[in-house]
């Protein structure tokens, strides 16, 4: 049983339990519940009891209660975008995300870009509407794509002549045009290589893939075995490998 001298602050003497609105005693400095307090203080009044400052308090001014410490506000890491992109340099196939991309300009093509950077902060001009001219015929070859003789759009290609087929090779992007909707071809990340099949972009590196059987010949092996162009990942034929090229060029209007 707890007395007045007893150690515990937390536990009123008189009511024996925990301190309710805590005075202290200015005589024996113990912690006593203001309500028990005023009801001692009252019986002592109606006796006639002397000595008014035996029985002073002061009040005590709880502390705050404790809150659990703040957490510093954790910002998440800004992110680069996780969009591929393809180096647009000649004889280049670089790929990779929006960091690495950046380090391969610097690094690889600083000299292009201290002398064309002003390009990039000069006043573009809309891309002009490619027609095709009226005496061109486009017909089908045989690889099941469209030709029209005419001479190639864009930047000239180092695997084709510069014409639009006649009967195989690169056509020109108003004969391409014709070949996605002979194709039944209707997302907008997938053209027609020159082999007449449907090639798609990867959103994995990049690159055209048209999933067909390829010797190893084509990637530099014996030809005893065969491989895939594709279809995530990995090597692709020779004709994709054209597209990666013409895609940002002379196919841009169809990507």
């Amino acid at each position: 049983m707890a007395t007045v001298g007893a150690s515990n602050d937390s536990e009123c003497p008189i009511c024996m339990g925990p301190v309710q609105r805590a005075v202290v005693s200015r005589c024996c400095r113990h912690r006593f519940c203001n309500n028990c307090i005023a009801a001692v203080q009252q019986t002592a009044g109606q006796g006639g009891a002397s000595g008014s400052e035996r029985f002073a308090f002061d009040s005590v001014r709880e502390p705050p209660p404790q809150l659990p410490p703040q957490q510093p506000i954790r910002r998440p890491p800004p992110q680069a975008s996780a969009r591929i992109h393809r180096c647009q340099a000649a004889q280049c196939r670089f790929t990779g995300t929006e960091n690495d991309f950046l380090d391969h300009l610097v690094n690889r093509h600083r000299r292009e870009l201290l002398e064309n950077h002003h390009l990039l902060f000069s006043q573009q001009q809309p891309p002009q509407q490619y027609e095709d001219p009226p005496e061109r015929d486009p017909r089908l070859a045989e690889n099941g794509k469209t030709y029209c003789g005419g001479p190639l759009n864009g930047p000239p290609c180092d695997c084709c002549s510069g014409v639009c087929g006649p009967q195989d090779g690169c056509n020109c992007v108003h004969c391409m045009t014709i070949d996605l909707a002979n194709f039944q071809v209707t997302h907008g990340n997938s053209l027609v290589n020159k082999f007449g099949r449907v090639a798609s972009l990867s959103s994995e590196n990049g690159h055209f893939y048209c999933a067909a059987i390829m010797g190893l010949a084509e990637l530099g092996g014996s030809g005893d075995s065969i491989a895939y162009c594709g279809p995530i990942d990995g090597p692709n034929c020779e004709a994709c490998q054209a597209l990666d090229v013409q895609c940002g060029s002379r196919y841009a209007s169809l990507m």
